[in-house]
């Protein structure tokens, strides 16, 4: 399993992630969100042909590729990215979230797989009716 990080500037957060990460056999692929090249994510994309996992945030805002949408009633921008790679790989995009209950218990829900068409992006429609692009 792979998951798509961004560089820590403190050495001792980033070495705390890989180690954890690594215990559990989770290798990190660091990305620059403001590095809008194929290259950016080419370690990606080999991982995804591989059939591997790539895991990826959808909370963390750092780029300006995103779509709005409603959630919960409010516009929310979401980013595209993994929209993006899922139609650049054929992957499937597998949402997961992870919540957190009375409890004080994290709970993982897993919902069903989303499959992306390569025509809703050259037509430039995506969900909603709206344009993939910015």
């Amino acid at each position: 399993m792979n998951v798509l990080t961004l560089d820590e500037r403190d050495r001792q957060t980033k070495s705390f992630r890989e180690a954890m990460r690594t215990r559990r056999g989770i290798r990190n692929i660091y990305i620059d969100p403001k590095d809008e090249s194929p290259m950016a994510v080419l370690d990606a994309v080999k991982a995804l042909r591989q059939n591997e996992i790539v895991a990826m945030l959808g909370d963390r805002i750092e780029s300006q590729r995103t779509m709005t949408f409603d959630f919960f009633g409010r516009p929310t921008p979401f980013p595209i990215g993994v929209a993006l790679l899922a139609l650049a790989t054929g992957a499937t995009v597998l949402p997961v979230f992870v919540v957190l209950g009375g409890n004080w218990k994290y709970r993982g829900i897993i919902e069903a797989p989303i499959s992306f068409r390569v025509e809703a992006r050259e037509i430039g429609t995506g969900p909603s009716g709206r344009g993939w692009k910015n």
